[in-house]
């Protein structure tokens, strides 16, 4: 199975710096820029409003009507042309065109527009329909090339072109009034108010992102001083689950060579190989469970090069050491192994100590004449191994806990005799699989994948078992 990398580790404050003041600014500047415009079109609009009222006022003189209708004659009247030189020597106004009902031009303040008639004008159009049209340009654009701009010095730059309607006394438009106008004290109030709004958005948001940094630091501090005490409180955890698991595999040796012992005193003097035989075998199980725990409590990151495992010489190992623990307990036990099995991942002192973990959980939870069977068989590429008996079986309530740790149904189990299986044979990269009714027994099943080409072999502890 491939190692998987490990996670890159994410950094809240970091993360949320970069984040947050990008949207936050983007925020603010789309904020800015829509203010702004708000603002800047609502002056100049309602500037353009006092202009008409102001132009409508002034100009609507049965002289000026009778001028833009025709009636007047040929020629403009005169104090039509007075009321107009009066306007176009008003500041900020720098022309002054005068339309008639025919959308000729009848006065303007630059006498070479008086008398034509320019091309298409839509914002002509619109103040014959009596709409008020305001424009905002620049001469020194595209915008100099309309036909009413024409004349028109480059160096005015901007300007804000508005049309008027001019109505008769009854409400008929009869002409318009189109000026020309550089609202100087206007453009810098805009000016003025558009520097503030986007400082003050740039202020709020630096403020906010400031007061958002504060507490998202905060937050991240204790976030990892909780992290840290969760660690350390889980390396306590960890210690006193490796002294209770140390305890839980040495008690069953520790029986074993007390009743080699006791049955020593009682025997006589010149037979004891066979219980000296049984206390080596009890201590050396001891050591590999030790060495298992110690092997387990490495880190999965740290754990490579785990070798190869012999499937078959761990299971009869493991049976052979409850050999005499089934005969005490009147069991009916039997091993069936496949030949040829292919090696596994792992190793094989920690497969053996899984396997007999597996067999001491099933005599221990067995009554004479219970029939327990430990097989081997190929599965795939790889290998299944498992324990079945058909004894009481697993109350269906508890099933889905029998991996937690310290949960047990036994008076003086500690429950982690399967949570350490499980373990150790996820960590081969396999996984454990258990099934059980009450009165029809239990079956537990361990699938292991065969070992690859490269893996090395574990040849001392194979022959150590052996021999």
């Amino acid at each position: 199975m491939p190692a998987q990398s490990a996670p890159r580790t994410f950094s809240l404050l970091r993360a949320f710096s970069l984040w947050s003041l990008g949207l936050i600014i983007l925020l603010a500047a789309c904020a800015a820029w829509a203010m702004s415009r708000f603002v800047t079109d609502r002056m100049l609009w309602r500037d353009a409003t006092l202009t008409a009222e102001f132009m409508q006022s002034v100009i609507v003189t049965p002289e000026v009507v009778a001028t833009l209708t025709g009636e007047a004659g040929e020629g403009p009247h005169a104090v039509f042309v007075q009321q107009m030189n009066d306007i176009g020597v008003m500041p900020d106004v720098i022309r002054a065109n005068v339309y008639n009902g025919r959308g000729r031009i009848a006065w303007s303040s630059d006498k070479r527009m008086v008398g034509q008639t320019p091309g298409d004008n839509d914002e002509l159009e619109e103040a014959m329909r009596g709409k008020l049209v305001m424009h905002r340009g620049r001469t020194d654009g595209s915008d100099h090339e309309k036909p009413e701009h024409r004349f028109l010095a480059r160096s005015v730059g901007e300007f804000v072109e508005t049309y008027v309607p001019v109505r008769d006394p009854v409400g008929k438009v009869v002409g318009a009034v189109e000026l020309y106008r550089i609202p100087r004290e206007l453009f810098d109030t805009l000016r003025t108010g558009r520097v503030m709004i986007w400082g003050s958005a740039l202020a709020a948001a630096l403020v906010l992102f400031g007061a958002l940094f504060w507490i998202v630091r905060t937050g991240d501090r204790t976030l990892r001083w909780q992290h840290q005490r969760l660690l350390e409180t889980g390396r306590l955890a960890a210690v006193g689950e490796l002294a209770a698991s140390v305890a839980h595999g040495i008690r069953n040796p520790l029986a074993s060579i007390r009743s080699s012992a006791e049955l020593a005193l009682d025997a006589d003097p010149h037979d004891l190989t066979r219980s000296a035989h049984d206390i080596i075998a009890s201590v050396d199980r001891a050591e590999r469970w030790v060495s298992d725990l110690l092997r387990c409590a490495v880190p999965p990151e740290i754990a490579v090069g785990i070798g190869s495992a012999d499937p078959s010489l761990a299971a009869t190992t493991a049976f052979e050491e409850y050999i005499e623990e089934f005969r005490r307990r009147e069991l009916d036990a039997h091993l069936d192994i496949e030949s040829g099995l292919p090696r596994v991942t792992g190793t094989t002192d920690t497969l053996t100590q899984v396997i007999a973990s597996l067999l001491a959980n099933a005599a221990e939870a067995s009554k004479p004449g219970v029939r327990i069977l430990l097989a081997a068989r190929r599965h795939g590429p790889g290998v299944l191994v498992s324990v079945q008996d058909n004894g009481a079986g697993i109350p269906r309530e508890d099933l889905h806990r029998v991996f937690e740790p310290y949960f047990t149904s036994k008076a003086r189990g500690l429950g982690l005799g399967l949570p350490l299986a499980r373990a150790s044979v996820e960590r081969m990269g396999g996984h454990i699989m258990i099934d059980s009714a009450p009165a029809r027994g239990t079956i537990v099943r361990i699938a292991l994948p065969a070992a690859a080409p490269t893996a090395s072999v574990d040849v001392l502890a194979d022959a150590r078992q052996a021999a």
